[in-house]
């Protein structure tokens, strides 16, 4: 097969770092590694941020601005003049309904939680009116020759959803940021990272570290990113533990991967994870991580996370005092090493490199 052409929705190189970008990168390096041609299209200029991956691809911006015209008129326009073997779509939605054969439209559909929280999203006019979400979604479902996701958990959920089988392409994640600088001893935090959402339970977590901090009045717990005084101000009053949570903003991967490391433990009250990036950022971090067996969870962390009812905050709050204890840390810290391998072989950009190279060959046929 020649020389293979991918072209990749590459908006999210726009904004900043997210889970989008991070679980693009990690599919985008083992095709560049591969030799074959990456193009990230968009219709907005890419953030210098994203150098490290934008400068080793050939990159085009054009056509409208507006999310839905630019993925149902600008994109199939675009695919039709370059005949690309694959177009790759990885943040759930984007997909044009009209396909310019041969080229092979693969779709990341990263997980299923609007179906999970319906009342929170789908039934939400915002989530609903902003560039009609929901239907974009359905016509990228309903028109990928393939579905691809980031967890084993998240591949059964869209089979039983929409009924179409999908590849779990896990991520080979690259967190850098995490300094040497270290202290000897984690400093008496808690860190948590993940905004507010209700499926995060951020109130459960403050609850919970309120029952904590009363046995051990020395601890703080960082909660990174923003929003949680506005969620969450009347709760921290009303338990009187304002002055012990620390609310750093949203911080850059340096700093955030810092206050990681340093922590006594990652703690991560979340329902339902697709994947459960912070999960992953514990492990290079690390730290013990607290979590929920919620979607991929569990299988992310495996024996290196201490486990606990995200609905409970005295359930949480024991899982803190547990993860103080030397023999606990040391377990977790076995566990960890096991998934770590898991999670970071060289496996995995193989299983990438295999799956777009069948889909790159159905794309050739066409174009020979």
């Amino acid at each position: 097969m020649k020389r293979m052409k991918i072209v990749v929705d590459g908006r999210p190189y726009a904004g900043g770092f997210n889970g989008y970008t991070t679980y693009l990168s990690s599919i985008i390096e083992p095709l560049l590694a591969a030799g074959w041609q990456v193009t990230l299209i968009s219709n907005r200029p890419f953030n210098e941020a994203h150098a490290a991956i934008t400068g080793r691809c050939q990159t085009k911006v054009f056509g409208a601005r507006r999310a839905s015209l630019w993925e149902q008129w600008s994109v199939p326009r675009y695919l039709r003049r370059v005949r690309p073997q694959v177009y790759f779509v990885g943040t759930n939605k984007g997909l044009p309904f009209w396909k310019p054969r041969p080229t092979q439209y693969i779709l990341a559909l990263l997980d299923i939680i609007p179906y999970k929280f319906p009342r929170q999203y789908l039934l939400s006019p915002g989530y609903i009116l902003k560039e009609l979400r929901p239907v974009a979604q359905l016509i990228s479902v309903c028109r990928a020759d393939a579905l691809v996701t980031i967890s084993e958990a998240s591949a059964r959920d869209i089979q039983m959803v929409f009924h179409r089988q999908a590849k779990a392409l896990l991520m080979r994640v690259k967190i850098t940021g995490t300094p040497e600088d270290l202290p000897a001893e984690p400093t008496e935090t808690f860190t948590y990272v993940g905004g507010v959402d209700n499926r995060k339970r951020t109130g459960e977590l403050i609850q919970a570290f309120a029952r904590f901090v009363q046995d051990h009045p020395t601890y703080r717990l960082v909660m990174i990113g923003r929003g949680y005084t506005e969620a969450h101000g009347a709760l921290m009053d009303e338990l009187g533990v304002r002055d012990k949570i620390d609310l750093p903003g949203f911080v850059d991967q340096a700093t955030k991967m810092k206050l990681i490391a340093q922590s006594t433990a990652l703690v991560y009250p979340s329902l339902y994870e697709g994947y459960g990036l912070a999960i992953a950022e514990g492990f290079v971090a690390g730290v013990p991580v607290i979590a929920a067996p919620g979607g991929s969870q569990s299988e992310v962390g495996g024996k290196g996370v201490y486990y606990a009812d995200p609905l409970n905050p005295q359930a949480i709050a024991e899982a803190m005092a547990a993860v103080l204890d030397p023999a606990v840390r040391q377990q977790l810290a076995e566990g960890r090493k096991i998934q770590y391998d898991k999670l970071f072989g060289p496996a995995i950009d193989q299983n990438i490199q295999d799956f777009f190279a069948e889909y790159g060959r159905r794309g050739q046929k066409g174009n020979a």
